[in-house]
């Protein structure tokens, strides 16, 4: 791009200056629109380690994820039995930020043991690049769960991990994935598809 100074003695001298940052606003918004920001995708969490909790708003509505435990900056999702009830929220987003009140940065990389077993709510799930590890029953009777976005970053998936999630119809295995449970996607009954890793 080529900048000329509008000279200050010339009657349009305004009129250039206005013409030059309409451009300039113009080619700021043209930038914002097509570079991704990074942290954008996914919900913003609040990690309270005192209660063990995550917690996130959306649509107004609080989604509170209990016994999430920390190692370091890793956290591992544990129990919850989520019923939200006539909750309009229907996907839960786990892939964002994730930050304490002192500034601390974390990621998730492990949903453990029947952490939403019986979670009935929720009709799609994704989960974070960090995840490394889906535990026994974690999605276990998800009845309402049609799609999940397994990240490349998983290594383990437990057994009977989504036993029972029998709307769930297709499912993408994670190329790092080393490890299957037994009974991983049993009574899965309209499982049509799935994806497997080439090794």
């Amino acid at each position: 791009m080529v900048w000329r100074v509008c000279p200050a003695v010339r009657a349009d001298a305004p009129l250039c200056v206005l013409r030059r940052l309409s451009s300039l606003l113009l080619a700021m918004i043209l930038l914002f629109l097509l570079v991704p920001v990074a942290g954008a995708a996914g919900e913003t969490w609040s990690y309270n380690a005192t209660e063990k909790t995550l917690t996130c708003i959306v649509d107004g509505e609080t989604i509170t994820l209990k016994e999430v435990t920390a190692d370091g900056t890793n956290l591992t999702i544990g129990q919850n039995h989520m019923d939200l009830g006539d909750s309009d929220i229907t996907t839960l987003d786990l892939s964002g930020s994730i930050s304490s009140n002192d500034g601390t940065s974390y990621t998730i990389t492990a949903i453990g043991g029947s952490a939403f077993d019986g979670c009935t709510s929720f009709t799609s799930v994704i989960l974070p690049e960090s995840l490394k590890s889906i535990g026994d029953n974690a999605f276990v009777n998800c009845t309402g769960l049609t799609s999940i976005t397994l990240p490349d970053s998983v290594t383990t998936i437990e057994r009977r991990a989504f036993y029972g999630c029998t709307i769930l119809t297709s499912i993408d295995l994670p190329i790092g994935l080393t490890t299957l449970g037994d009974r991983a996607f049993m009574g899965c009954t309209r499982l049509e598809s799935s994806t497997c890793p080439t090794v």
